[in-house]
């Protein structure tokens, strides 16, 4: 019974390891196309000197 457990858990640890790098990457999926196709969204707006105050 114990041995059972032991593999048991082996492969559910393993298969957090895999689900874990998977969510990683379907993380940096959307930034990786964003990048490609219209980088200027990921430019910060109205930031710095040249950006008209709002007070």
């Amino acid at each position: 019974m114990t041995q059972a457990i032991h593999v048991t858990l082996r492969i559910l640890a393993k298969r957090i390891e895999q689900l874990t790098a998977q969510i990683h990457e379907q993380d940096q999926r959307p930034t990786r196309l964003v990048e490609h196709h219209t980088p200027q969204l990921l430019e910060p707006v109205g930031i710095g000197r040249t950006a008209p105050s709002l007070s």
